[in-house]
């Protein structure tokens, strides 16, 4: 069976003091149009802070040729969902934070966050990927009619400006799906 294909480069947006970054999925196998009901998940561990210094993030993105989400979790901590508008172009924008929460963070861990969609709702759920029994829900809302376009894996940096290449950012990513149905 064929793997997902991520691109190669990152679209990114540059913050005060940090920045945005996303590798969105060109191709998958026996898939031929995305669809809701869906899930996207990505399997990764984030770094330590350095002491609350640099934050780093990592997350799952989807988007309509309208709207999208981005769901993340970070070294501090936090968890965040965030509209996303361009997602996959060289334009994307992170214009604003929909919600976030508190989760009990552990560096070096592998955490599972998943995004499942359907057709007028989002709900954004974490896991730990050894030991854990359930997922956590950390986010369930209202979507409108949302039809998904591109899906993709998501950084975020704060505190200086990096290259956004996922090769050279801190949090790795061991798995990366999306499920429809």
């Amino acid at each position: 069976m064929e793997d997902i294909v991520l691109d190669n480069s990152c679209s990114g947006v540059e913050l005060q003091g940090g920045a945005y970054g996303f590798v969105t999925a060109r191709s998958f196998p026996g898939v031929s149009r995305l669809a809701s009901p869906n899930s996207v998940t990505v399997i990764g561990n984030v770094p330590d802070s350095a002491d609350g210094y640099h934050q780093r993030c990592l997350g799952v993105a989807e988007a309509d040729a309208v709207i999208g989400y981005f769901g993340y979790i970070c070294n501090d901590s936090h968890w965040y969902i965030s509209s996303v508008y361009n997602l996959g172009t060289s334009g994307v924008n992170v214009p604003s934070q929909i919600s976030s929460g508190d989760f009990a963070f552990a560096a070096g861990t592998n955490y599972q966050l998943s995004m499942a969609f359907t057709t007028h709702s989002v709900v954004l759920s974490i896991a730990l990927t050894q030991g854990s029994a359930s997922p956590e829900t950390l986010y369930s809302g209202s979507t409108g009619d949302f039809s998904p376009t591109v899906v993709g894996v998501g950084f975020k940096g704060v505190d200086y400006n990096y290259a956004l290449d996922p090769s050279e950012f801190d949090p790795a990513v061991v798995d990366f799906s999306y499920r429809s149905g």
